[in-house]
């Protein structure tokens, strides 16, 4: 029902490259030493997928351009989001109105992704879920005038398919962190060892 993808820097014989992982709870592939380039992934997904129907689950992704190339509903990473969101505040502080807004939907995204972990009921966690996302729904699309403010509420505005899966299916969480955990152990690798010398090493 839920699969998680994401992509770091790597370094093959000092040129640079990227490292994929795309996993499930139950297994995880990576792909070291290859381009940034979605056809990547989509000629790794051809191999497996014969049958297209059984591939109808989410896939947990930031908002990197190649994904929405995939053939997955997507669930946009609400920890990115946020980051977004809190260094606009942090570049504007004098600014009411971009204060204002990136305090209420910082809390709203927070609570989104607190609320996976949450040990609730499905009901209480159903009727919580639709409560943030009608809040962060209601903080998008009221009227503001600061264009970084509305860059955000286009974001929003524009991809209400690939920001409330997790609303409908707690089985879905609002962040990526699955993901990120996985690939932490490539990154410490690239930090120690400044990367790889050839394909053999980036396999190794």
């Amino acid at each position: 029902p839920v699969r998680f993808s994401d992509e770091t820097g790597h370094r093959e014989d000092g040129k640079g490259c990227y490292s994929w992982l795309l996993s499930s709870h139950d297994v995880g592939i990576f792909l070291v030493g290859k381009s940034r380039s979605g056809d990547v992934v989509l000629e790794l997904l051809a191999a497996f997928m014969q049958d297209i129907e059984r591939y109808a689950g989410v896939l947990v992704v930031d908002r990197y351009s190649a994904y929405p190339r995939l053939p997955f509903h997507l669930q946009y990473c609400f920890a990115h989001l946020l980051r977004d969101v809190l260094s606009i505040a942090k570049t504007f502080p004098e600014i009411p109105e971009v204060q204002t807004f990136c305090s209420a939907l910082a809390h709203e995204l927070a609570e989104a992704m607190r609320l996976h972990s949450s040990p609730i009921p499905d009901d209480v966690y159903y009727a919580k879920a639709a409560a943030i996302r009608a809040e962060i729904v209601r903080i998008c699309d009221a009227s503001a005038k600061h264009p970084e403010v509305q860059s955000i509420q286009t974001i929003f505005r524009k991809n209400p398919h690939r920001l409330y899966h997790w609303a409908d299916d707690r089985r879905v969480p609002a962040d990526n962190n699955y993901s990120e955990r996985g690939l932490r152990p490539l990154v410490i690798s690239r930090k120690i060892s400044f990367g790889t010398q050839s394909e053999r090493g980036s396999s190794t």
